[in-house]
């Protein structure tokens, strides 16, 4: 299963749930006894109704934050993300998903360098669409922020001497 979101593992299993029950429905049923529609149909219904609840999107279920990686030359800058600061490069940190996020490079003796990480739309997503093109309930999935991702996830900025000024006189 890894690898797999949740939305396609119980896709899996509930297909393959219902194709067993499929099978067991073919096997003949003992004298006086029938099966009538209307508890076949029930059977459907209520199988739909789960299956429904498990679809509900993948994004639903997904993770809410993601790693951002920012590296530099030199090293051993200062990294404030969204105005809170988080390490020295190298670094990995969490950020939430669903934000853009405003990168600043700080290192005495270089010039402040700034990146934007936009988000854009991610794998959970996109099988959020496609599925809700099949069938509406997963587009519910599109309103958690576990649907986006960043872009760029990584970073490496270069830092430049700051510039000094000669005095005029």
């Amino acid at each position: 299963r890894r690898g797999t979101c949740d939305f396609c593992f119980n896709y899996m299993a509930i297909s393959a749930m219902l194709h067993l029950l499929d099978k067991t429905r073919q096997l003949p049923i003992p004298e006086g006894r029938e099966m009538k529609w209307p508890k076949m149909w029930n059977f459907r219904l209520i199988s739909l109704l789960i299956a429904s609840c498990y679809l509900a999107g993948c994004s639903l279920f997904g993770p809410r934050s993601e790693s951002i990686g920012v590296s530099s030359d030199p090293p051993g800058a200062r990294v404030i993300a969204s105005g809170k600061p988080v390490g020295t490069t190298p670094l990995h940190f969490e950020a939430q998903r669903g934000d853009n996020l405003l990168i600043e490079v700080q290192k005495s003796g270089y010039q402040t360098q700034y990146r934007t990480l936009s988000r854009k739309m991610g794998t959970l997503g996109i099988l959020d669409i496609v599925g809700g093109a099949i069938w509406l309930v997963p587009f519910f999935g599109l309103l958690s922020s576990a649907a986006y991702e960043h872009d760029p996830a990584e970073i490496g900025i270069t830092l430049e001497p700051e510039q000094k000024v000669a005095p005029t006189h």
